[in-house]
């Protein structure tokens, strides 16, 4: 890692004892794919390293091929085009999955849903588009989830609540329409984050907001939403930072925010608020 590799990325996964393969950080730019076909690839191979490069091309189908150990696959800030192989389902055992910031296409393929080990999965910063599959409810220990910079659309799937372990959860700067479902503000293990700013959201703000009792930011800025602030925002209580602006809210801002000892920034400019 970090140095100045160029070049082709050899089928490392084809020895059999290989454990961590790591060229991060180097200016690689092709991949041979060709031994994941092969019977002969490795099974002890658990971490894949090959974000910061120059690295183009698709990614095969056959990238499920790949050890059924592999807990962790970075493949981030890249040149990959093309889409996302629904293969990628079979890597059961991943538990971060880093595919953002390359030019990637195309839905999420609804087996992501079979990767029931997930805690990281990132697809920021890409082309992909379409509406984030249902089976995401699957993924009941996924911790984060980035999806941010996309062209993803429709409505925020309900069952994103099932995701009882989520901390963090960025779908910013998409096309999502349609409300805030109330089952996105139940899921009480959010603490680093939620941001849904620069959307299409409409409708008012549900009062079970106040569920998310372990929140430390929340940025919902630059959507369509309207009504009041609910004053269940109060309960928030470990909430750091908020960014309602550019919405269609109104109404004062309750009382209850005053309880947020802890809020060092509130933005809700451009709204009919006082």
């Amino acid at each position: 890692m970090k140095n100045t590799f160029t070049g082709v990325v050899p089928s490392y996964w084809s020895l059999a004892n290989l454990i961590q393969l790591d060229l991060g950080a180097n200016q690689l730019e092709t991949i041979d794919w060709s031994f994941l076909s092969s019977a002969s690839n490795s099974t002890e191979l658990q971490l894949i390293y090959l974000d910061n490069n120059k690295l183009e091309g698709t990614l095969p189908n056959s990238i499920g091929n790949l050890s059924r150990s592999l807990q962790q696959l970075f493949l981030t800030e890249n040149n990959f085009i093309g889409t996302i192989p629904s293969e990628i389902g079979n890597l059961k055992n991943l538990t971060i999955l880093q595919l953002g910031a390359n030019k990637v296409l195309g839905t999420i393929p609804d087996t992501l849903g079979n990767l029931d080990n997930l805690f990281i999965l990132s697809l920021s910063q890409n082309n992909l588009f379409g509406e984030i599959p249902q089976s995401i409810r699957k993924l009941e220990r996924l911790g984060e989830l980035y999806v941010l910079e996309n062209n993803l659309s429709g409505l925020i799937p309900p069952s994103l609540g099932g995701c009882k372990s989520l901390m963090i959860l960025n779908l910013s700067h998409n096309v999502f329409q349609g409300s805030i479902p109330p089952e996105l503000l139940t899921i009480s293990s959010l603490s680093g984050g939620l941001d849904l700013s620069y959307n299409q959201l409409t409708g008012s703000i549900s009062s079970t907001i106040g569920d998310l009792i372990n929140l430390e930011s929340l940025d919902i800025s630059n959507n369509q939403l309207s009504g009041e602030i609910p004053h269940t925002l109060g309960e928030c209580l470990h909430l750091e930072s908020i960014h309602l602006e550019v919405n269609f809210l109104s109404g004062s801002i309750p009382s209850s925010i005053a309880s947020l000892r802890g809020l060092t920034e509130m933005d809700h400019s451009q709204n009919n608020v006082w």
